[in-house]
């Protein structure tokens, strides 16, 4: 069953049928600062990993991607920190963990003030939000090439992310019903919220994510 926030005519769908989003498998085309003040969590999916939603949208948000200048970068015995200005007004730290990172995945081109695009999920850190990467890293060779990010970026959002989403009640019914008998079997559960109430909805964690351990420590 769907539910109807009561601060918006958005609707917000029990997280069994996130997959039906065109944004939960992709990647959202986002800025420094839509990270650091337009994402936010909502408590009815406390169960759901790594899910964020932006403001004004009922998409589900779970992989970012974020172009700018490298203006910071650290390396530790277990981890590399890099900051990202992207001239949206915030920055963001952006954590490798090299001491488990899977083949391939690296920092390789990353160096002080080239410009690249970081693909990770988001995490927070002293109430600041910062993203452990989970792509490799591309530098982006040329101004035209940075300004060809952006152009996309803004269409993204325009045509995906600020259309509000639907899932029709044939879809909700067929989805529901698998949902409900694999919570028999013992799955975790998501949750939805219509009006203040709340009710409990299937998420199965995709195949190969991994759960953030730990924090960004400069």
């Amino acid at each position: 069953m769907a539910t109807t926030s009561t601060n918006s005519s958005l609707t917000f769908y029990p997280s069994y049928v996130f997959s039906e989003s065109p944004t939960y498998d992709s990647l959202a085309r986002l800025t420094a600062s839509d990270i650091q003040t337009n994402l936010y969590r909502r408590p009815e999916y406390a169960g759901v990993p790594d899910l964020y939603f932006f403001t004004g949208s009922n998409h589900p948000i779970r992989w970012v991607q974020v172009v700018g200048t490298v203006v910071a970068f650290d390396e530790y015995e277990q981890r590399t920190v890099f900051t990202l200005d992207d001239g949206s007004g915030s920055c963001l730290d952006v954590l490798l963990w090299t001491s488990n990172a899977k083949p391939g995945l690296d920092t390789a081109g990353v160096r002080l003030y080239a410009v690249i695009k970081a693909r990770g999920v988001i995490t927070e850190f002293r109430g600041a939000r910062q993203m452990v990467l989970r792509a490799k890293v591309e530098v982006v060779s040329n101004t035209m090439d940075e300004v060809k990010c952006w152009r996309k970026m803004v269409l993204w959002k325009r045509e995906v992310l600020m259309v509000p989403w639907s899932v029709d009640k044939k879809t909700l019914r067929r989805e529901g019903g698998g949902a409900r008998a694999n919570t028999a079997g013992g799955d975790t559960t998501g949750g939805h919220t219509t009006g203040g109430n709340t009710t409990t909805g299937k998420e199965e964690k995709s195949a190969g994510q991994q759960e953030v351990a730990g924090s960004v420590h400069r």
